[in-house]
């Protein structure tokens, strides 16, 4: 009689489930089974698809605590396509297994304003990823526990960079291509710095040494498109002294400056 009143007016009327639980929704043979609405005593609740008496199908649970998972269940478990938001505002769409990232997703994360997309084990990701902030997008490997990695950095101004970063940051060797053509490689250090630089423009010239803070220092060489080079000399972003010798070696010149 329980079986066949629950049957009749459960999707219809909230029925008590023990001290924890109510449920409205549908039934089978004394258990949840098809569509219904269930709500936990400490104001949690899940409305979805339930098999057997756990959920199974599409479904949508809110925790108390302000975690909401809305996707796919099996078993009752959270496995499947699902989107979740988590309690600190960070959002996860993609691939999930026992709750956890799996699969390929993306996760947005509030507090460094990051889109992480790719495809992740276990809640971490794994092999090419990418990943988006207002100013850059890097698309490459990276390994988030020493939190260095290789692959491309896009910047919102067009510039391109390509090589290793820490901390996603220029970091080791790589090539940065500025908007305007202009291309340095070498050693980089901290995003700013660069040792053993090779500085290549559009009209042909080509600058070897050392940069700090993006200005030349020290000893730097710079090769005309006609073969002629310059040796000079630099501190704090200006040239002291410069000496021009032609590839045969006939005509110098040396300007103080």
């Amino acid at each position: 009689m329980l079986n066949f009143l629950r049957f009749l007016f459960g999707r219809y009327f909230w029925i008590q489930c023990g001290s924890e639980l109510t449920y409205k929704g549908q039934w089978k043979s004394g258990c949840f089974n098809g569509y219904g609405h269930l709500k936990y005593k400490n104001g949690s609740e899940y409305v979805g698809q339930f098999v057997d008496g756990v959920k199974h199908g599409k479904g949508w649970y809110s925790s108390s605590s302000g975690y909401e998972y809305e996707g796919d269940w099996l078993k009752g478990k959270q496995s499947g396509a699902a989107k979740i938001q988590y309690k600190n505002g960070d959002v996860y769409t993609g691939e999930v297994k026992d709750s956890l990232r799996d699969g390929f997703g993306e996760l947005y994360q509030v507090a460094s304003t990051r889109n992480f997309k790719g495809c992740w084990n276990k809640d971490n990701l794994e092999g090419e990823v990418e990943i988006k902030e207002p100013a850059w997008t890097f698309k490459g490997k990276l390994d988030f526990q020493k939190s260095v990695g290789q692959g491309v950095l896009q910047y919102q101004d067009g510039s391109e960079y390509r090589g290793n970063i820490q901390n996603f940051k220029r970091h080791g060797k790589g090539q940065l291509q500025l908007k305007m053509g202009q291309k340095i490689t070498g050693i980089w250090i901290n995003n700013i710095n660069v040792e053993s630089a090779i500085i290549l423009d559009n009209r042909g010239f080509r600058w070897s040494g050392d940069l700090e803070n993006m200005q030349p220092v020290g000893h730097m060489r710079t090769t005309r498109p006609d073969g002629i080079f310059y040796d000079s000399f630099w501190r704090d972003g200006a040239m002291l002294q410069s000496i021009s010798v032609s590839l045969k070696g006939v005509n110098k010149e040396k300007v103080l400056n």
